[in-house]
């Protein structure tokens, strides 16, 4: 599946400050194929397992 990686507090992963490669290294380390940098906001993985949690509207409870 695709989608915005989440952490355990429920929010997407930042990547405005971090390298290049880190969403693609994020991504890959939950066996996604590849991911990147989403307008400089938020990593967006590619091809993930339908077991790796990503970021829903319906489902947020980021900062809740």
């Amino acid at each position: 599946k695709d989608g915005y990686l989440v952490g355990n507090d429920g929010c997407k992963y930042s990547c405005f400050t971090r390298p290049g490669t880190y969403c693609a290294n994020e991504c890959s380390r939950v066996k996604g194929k590849d991911g990147y940098c989403y307008a400089w906001m938020a990593c967006y993985c590619y091809s993930m397992p339908n077991w790796v949690k990503t970021w829903n509207r319906a489902t947020n409870r980021c900062g809740r």
